[in-house]
C-alpha cells in the first residue's frame, strides 16, 4: 500500500464497514445488509454500519426540503 501512495492503515476488514455503509446510503434495506454479512442481529448492523454519513445527510436534506410537500 505504501507503493501505491496509500499512508493510512487499512487493512481487508475496512472493506466490509466502507461496503456496509455504501449499501445503507444507496438505500439497500438494513435486514438484506445485515444477512450479507451474517449478523444474527438487525442491531448488529445498526451499530456498526449505519453512521449518518454526509451522502445520508444530502438525502435527507432533499427530501424535506419543503415539509409541506405532502399536504398537495
Amino acid at each position: 500500500m505504501a507503493e501505491a501512495g496509500i499512508t493510512k492503515n487499512l487493512h481487508p476488514h475496512s472493506l466490509r464497514g466502507s461496503s456496509g455503509t455504501y449499501l445503507l446510503d444507496h438505500d439497500v434495506p438494513i435486514e438484506v445488509v445485515s444477512r450479507m454479512f451474517g449478523h444474527q442481529n438487525v442491531s448488529t448492523t445498526q451499530n456498526f454500519y449505519s453512521t449518518y454519513t454526509e451522502t445520508r445527510r444530502k438525502k435527507d436534506a432533499t427530501e424535506i426540503s419543503n415539509p409541506y410537500d405532502f399536504w398537495y
